[in-house]
């Protein structure tokens, strides 16, 4: 606010959407609006590929692409290219089908877990998850 307090007894909520970062994209496999974020190895942000959903850091809300620098969604309410269907109440994983897709991981916590479902939903989409810290 103007006056720059604020009040974080509980009286008044904070809302925020989301909380991120900023990392250059990677020139080569770069990263896409909506899908899974991977830390390259030189400390740039790529689209996960089938292999490296390990170093999986988050969700590209904006500025994705091949140059520039993406907004990596990390925690709060986000959403997410899903390879298929999904289910509100599972957990959230990195798709092992399709390149920086999520994917639906049931209701035991996966390895790599990006978060919860909010929705459910028969097909492939853009869906909206809970993430939080991990």
């Amino acid at each position: 606010d103007a006056a720059a307090t604020y009040d974080l007894s509980g009286l008044n909520k904070v809302n925020i959407a989301y909380a991120s970062i900023y990392l250059p994209n990677n020139a080569a496999s770069g990263t896409a609006l909506y899908q899974t974020v991977c830390l390259a190895s030189n400390g740039t942000a790529e689209r996960c590929g089938l292999g490296n959903a390990g170093r999986a850091i988050g969700i590209c809300m904006e500025g994705c692409g091949q140059t520039g620098n993406a907004r990596i969604a990390i925690q709060g309410f986000l959403t997410c290219d899903f390879d298929s269907g999904v289910t509100a109440g599972n957990w959230v994983t990195v798709s092992t089908s399709q390149a920086g897709k999520c994917a639906d991981a049931g209701t035991t916590r996966p390895a790599v877990a990006l978060g919860i479902a909010l929705v459910t939903q028969a097909g492939a989409g853009s869906y909206d998850l809970i993430r939080g810290i991990q």
